[in-house]
């Protein structure tokens, strides 16, 4: 199984947060292989920036981690997936959160179709999606 890590993980496991690395155990031990997206390595690395000076090690760590992570860049069928998940929430008058759905869009269009996310209520409304909480 090839599953998409949402912001919220990577800082979850950053925070060294149970639930986070007992999830990814349990699905590392299951054979998933990993992803993140370059927009959510965007919302990490904003935090991050803001709290440099009180954690210095939390950027070296963050590419520590994220290094052992595949990498999806947003792309042109990512934009037009992110598009049609747009459309499609928004007609149910359900929007996404900011990212939310531009994150979903890279996963399908990446042939991704499970994310791990603290927020599960941000994408239990994308078809196609499944969402894994913890």
């Amino acid at each position: 199984m090839n599953a998409l890590l949402d912001s919220s993980v990577l800082i979850d496991l950053l925070r060294g947060h149970i639930g986070a690395e007992a999830e990814i155990e349990k699905l590392r031990l299951n054979g998933a292989v990993f992803y993140t997206s370059t927009l959510n390595l965007y919302e990490v690395l904003c935090g991050l920036t803001l709290v440099s000076k009180r954690h210095p090690n939390r950027m070296n760590a963050f590419e520590t981690m994220v290094s052992s992570i595949h990498v999806l860049d947003f792309n042109p069928s990512c934009a037009k997936k992110s598009a049609q998940i747009f459309a499609q929430l928004r007609a149910a008058g359900k929007p996404a959160d900011g990212l939310d759905y531009l994150v979903a869009g890279t996963a399908l269009s990446s042939g991704i179709d499970v994310i791990v996310s603290a927020n599960k209520k941000h994408f239990e409304h994308i078809d196609g999606l499944k969402v894994i909480g913890y």
